[in-house]
């Protein structure tokens, strides 16, 4: 189980999160696990058989259940490593410290980075596994360039964190609103990725001006599929110095800085 986001689930039994029964014990890797409920035993994950489970790379915090424990077990000790857990957890790499996700709030737990425009740099970048590597960097996935971030963004799943919220089984991780992000890297030496996220389908257009408003280059113009957009701008030809891309999406228009150093 890789790459998945459970948050804003309830349970009647054990596990608000996650229920592992007996003969299934999981290798659970780079998931993020908050906010959950358990009327009984782990308010985020429940293991039965609990020396057959692996647990790594994953943040667990903020759940709640009857014994006030994030993670409850039978028969032996699961096996956690380089995770972010409340109340710690023994093993190797563990730690427990505020993850400082973008906006919890709104339901974006994507991690904070100074380099995507964010105040501050969430201790969970590079704090994974040092086997594993971030198979995506960009602000949109992992952050980490020399081992793996903690949480459902980094790692080495190449896709779209699956949520799970309400119970529902239904993916929600993408916003209501057009979302862009900052570039990374940022400041760039001659190319820079920008991401975005579409909640719908719809006309899109990205483009670069630099610091007086003359227009640069077009990255996009055309019609987008909903969900996550990655680009590379490549600016080979251009001069070091202060850059904006502009994305417009539908009736929504919004800009970012970024810097070129050669």
């Amino acid at each position: 189980m890789i790459g998945n986001l459970l948050y804003n689930n309830s349970s009647g039994w054990y596990g608000g999160g996650i229920y592992v029964t007996y003969g299934r014990g999981p290798n659970l890797s780079n998931n993020t696990i908050i906010n959950n409920w358990s009327d009984s035993l782990g308010g985020g994950i429940y293991i039965y058989d609990a020396d057959s489970a692996f647990v790594t790379n994953c943040i667990i915090r903020d759940n709640q259940s009857c014994d006030g424990a994030q993670i409850a077990w039978d028969l032996g000790l699961p096996n956690l490593s380089y995770c972010n857990i409340q109340g710690w957890f023994p093993g190797e790499g563990n730690i427990d410290v505020d993850p400082l996700f973008r906006n919890q709030s709104c339901g974006d737990f994507h991690l904070m980075s100074i380099r995507c425009g964010d105040s501050l740099n969430s201790p969970c970048i590079d704090a994974g596994d040092r086997d594993i590597l971030d198979s995506l960097l960009s602000c949109f996935h992992g952050l980490g360039g020399l081992r793996s971030d903690m949480g459902a963004y980094g790692g080495s799943s190449n896709g779209w964190p699956v949520s799970i919220e309400d119970g529902d089984q239904t993916p929600k991780t993408l916003p209501r609103f057009v979302t862009l992000f900052q570039n990374y890297p940022n400041p760039f030496n001659v190319r820079t990725t920008i991401t975005f996220i579409l909640p719908q389908s719809g006309s899109v257009n990205l483009s670069i001006y630099d610091i007086l408003g003359r227009h640069v280059q077009t990255l996009l113009d055309g019609w987008q599929q909903i969900g996550p957009h990655s680009i590379t701008f490549d600016a080979m030809g251009l001069a070091s110095g202060a850059y904006f891309y502009r994305l417009r999406a539908g009736e929504r228009i919004d800009s970012k800085r970024m810097l070129l150093l050669k």
